[in-house]
């Protein structure tokens, strides 16, 4: 019997060391995309729009051009959602035309508890956000989002070739991640190609970044027969609507403009 005393009694001292030196939290540090994403041909950065999702709350608030990164101390497993939008100059206004960086914890990787904001996942970001601000349960809305595979919706955003997701239909997406009904084929996109230099002699701008190489390299916009498209050439915004290469129309408005309020 004494024996059975002493054993439970070293376990209980050992349970209590163990439970004093788990840690319950990460921290973490995201770091920015870089601008210009290129060397040229882009505006000048005024600010970054930085939005956090966590722990029930949304915060929005402005970096200036310098930041580089970010540091919070979070809380292991819970939701932490940034979207990182980059304002910049036309002339002496601002806008914000282009499409939002983003990082998910912790459904990205991290290495040395670093997360990279990504142009690739700022749809994954805004998605996740959209969900956040449209729910008020409190710790539920958490639990219901930590319980989808961001992972996979992730991977397959970063896998797919060619691939802007910004031509998917985000309510829909938004409405089926809702009502736990979300299939990878609402990624699936209707779309036609079109000759960039037929629209503007100049170099164009898509407001999804890493569409834009592609744009230089085969001389291609890729436009969704579904929603309207925008792009911009120097102080031009060009929005195209159509439902092929043959049938589109091409409306050219002066900056600034604010995609995020269309």
């Amino acid at each position: 019997m004494k024996k059975i005393k002493i054993l439970l009694l070293t376990l209980c001292v050992v349970f209590s060391v163990q439970c004093r030196n788990t840690v319950f939290t990460d921290d973490i540090t995201f770091t920015f995309p870089e601008w210009p994403p290129e060397k040229d041909d882009y505006p000048e950065l005024a600010f970054w729009k930085i939005t956090i999702c966590s722990n029930n709350q949304t915060v929005v608030k402005t970096c200036s051009l310098e930041t580089k990164e970010l540091n919070f101390t979070i809380s292991k497993n819970s939701l932490f959602c940034i979207t990182v939008l980059p304002v910049t100059y036309n002339e002496k206004f601002t806008c914000s035309f282009f499409y939002c960086a983003g990082a998910v914890y912790p459904f990205m990787k991290t290495h040395n508890n670093v997360i990279p904001i990504t142009w690739e996942q700022g749809f994954t970001a805004d998605v996740i956000q959209t969900l956040y601000r449209g729910s008020t349960s409190g710790i539920r809305k958490e639990a219901f989002l930590m319980s989808f595979n961001w992972t996979k919706f992730i991977d397959t955003i970063k896998y797919k070739e060619d691939f802007n997701p910004w031509l998917c239909d985000k309510t829909k997406i938004v409405t089926a991640i809702a009502g736990k009904s979300f299939n990878v084929n609402l990624f699936n996109q209707k779309n036609f190609i079109i000759k960039a230099d037929s629209i503007s002699p100049q170099r164009i701008l898509s407001p999804y970044i890493p569409e834009n190489q592609r744009i230089i390299e085969t001389n291609r916009l890729c436009v969704s027969m579904l929603k309207q498209n925008f792009f911009s050439s120097q102080n031009l915004c060009i929005i195209i609507n159509g439902d092929s290469d043959k049938n589109y129309s091409a409306d050219y408005i002066f900056m600034p403009i604010y995609i995020e309020d269309l």
